[in-house]
């Protein structure tokens, strides 16, 4: 039985997943039952499915927890722009994360959700990089030049 972890606070966009979900077993014969749980950093390193919202921008920063995923775990990101994330800025544990527009028509986010799920039920013949999760190589752990700089001059006292 899978589980699928739903990480946002609106209430409205956490009924929407789990009605979306309920409506995407059913057409694809897939993934029944499932259980569906509550965000807690207990339950995530056993989660099979993730859900979560982000603001604008909030997807480059680095995100500890999603460390602890594991790596075959789909993670589907709710952002409120249409805008596509730049791939090369994104942390390594963000990098196969699926990203949703909340402005998104229906039938587009169920393709999207349909699609990860049916692969996800298929047996993988070959494994993603051995620990690509690991923050020790993200991109997002050293500082650019310009952000050096900055930190460099509010170090000395300019504000």
């Amino acid at each position: 039985m899978p589980d699928f972890l739903i990480n946002t606070e609106n209430i409205y966009l956490k009924r929407g997943i789990c009605e979306l979900l309920i409506e995407i077993a059913i057409e694809e014969n897939i993934c029944t039952p499932f259980s569906l749980h509550e965000y807690s950093s207990d339950i995530i390193s056993q989660t099979d499915v993730l859900f979560t919202e982000m603001e604008t921008g909030e997807h480059y920063l680095c995100h500890p927890y999603f460390k602890k995923i594991p790596q075959q775990t789909p993670v589907f990101v709710f952002v409120p722009s249409d805008s596509c994330a730049r791939v090369d800025r994104l942390p390594l544990c963000l990098r196969d994360a699926c990203f949703i527009s909340i402005n998104a028509d229906l039938r587009s986010i169920n393709k999207q959700i349909a699609n990860r799920l049916t692969a996800l039920s298929k047996p993988v013949s070959g494994g993603a990089e051995k620990d690509s999760r690991r923050c020790l190589k993200c991109p997002r752990l050293t500082l650019t030049k310009s952000q050096l700089y900055i930190i460099d001059a509010i170090k000395t006292g300019m504000n």
